[in-house]
């Protein structure tokens, strides 16, 4: 999980927010290279079957 935190650390240093929408952006793109991770790395079959059928439910409507 090194690459979520690094990519954190990078937000945090070399973004410096002004407006409530640079801090939204950020947590956003922070939220999805830590879920991407997640779901590579962190997570096992059951629970990756839970997610993908969650999607695809929502990609159907």
């Amino acid at each position: 999980m090194i690459v979520p935190l690094v990519f954190g650390v990078c937000i945090r240093v070399l973004i410096h927010p002004v407006s409530i929408m640079q801090v939204t952006v950020a947590g956003v793109a922070y939220g999805i290279v830590f879920g991407i991770f997640m779901f590579k790395f962190g997570m096992n079959e059951h629970e990756k079957g839970i997610v993908t059928g969650v999607l695809s439910r929502l990609r159907n409507k």
